[in-house]
């Protein structure tokens, strides 16, 4: 994955395919909004309404997924 526009925009919107914890076979698409504060970037899915934070794009993303499947679990 690589969202490198950041730089360039402000905010950057997503789409990331959520898999259940729970079954495997269970995947959901739900928008992910990604964007910069100070030196991290935050990610929010508004649909869930989990958000996270990462020195990168790619650990905020990881992060907001895993709170994602934690909360639809």
């Amino acid at each position: 994955m690589s969202v490198t526009c950041l730089d360039m925009c402000d905010r950057v919107t997503i789409n990331v395919t959520f898999t259940s914890k729970a079954c495997e076979n269970m995947k959901t698409r739900s928008t992910v909004i990604v964007y910069k504060e100070e030196d991290m970037y935050i990610a929010e899915c508004p649909e869930i309404g989990t958000v996270d934070q990462g020195e990168t794009i790619e650990q905020a993303i990881a992060g907001v997924t895993e709170a994602t499947q934690l909360i639809k679990k």
